[in-house]
Order: C-alpha cells, then structure tokens, then sequence
C-alpha cells in the first residue's frame, strides 16, 4: 500500500518490532516526543539530507543494536523519566 510501519515497543524480540519498517525500542511515553523532534530535525534538512536518512536506516541493524543495548545494560534513559 505504499506506507511505512512505525512500531513502538520495549522488546525488540516481539513480533511487531521485527516485522515492522521502522521498529523503535523504548518506552511509549519517551519514544514520541524523540519522534517527534527528529522529525522536526528533518523537516528543516535539506531533501538530499532527507532521502540519505530514510535510504540508509536499516530496521534489523537497529533491532540488533536495541537488543545488544538491552543486553549489556547499556542504553540510555533521559533524565526526565529516569525516576519512573
């Protein structure tokens, strides 16, 4: 149909993340407004900036990168919502 799969969610091992165009790990609350300020990001780059961004976005490296993250203890929380 022409349209790109966001999906949200804290396990990057469940089947919506893997099947998905764009799988996000993280919590609901935190990933939206990240979301949303890269996409502001990328409003004001230029479309050659644009088209090498969604060209070179690869869903299982992140999937991959997410888990390895989750694995070792190592991803980050903002500060924000570190008391959560």
């Amino acid at each position: 149909m022409g349209k790109t799969e966001i999906v949200i969610d804290l396990n990057p091992g469940s089947r919506s993340p893997r099947t998905a165009d764009v799988p996000i790990i993280d919590n609901l609350i935190r990933a939206v407004p990240n979301v949303t300020a890269h996409a502001r990001e990328l409003a004001d780059a230029p479309p050659a900036s644009r088209r090498d961004a969604i060209e070179s976005f690869d869903a299982a490296e992140a999937l991959a990168e997410a888990e390895a993250a989750i694995r070792e203890g190592s991803f980050q929380m903002s500060d924000d919502t570190s008391a959560r």
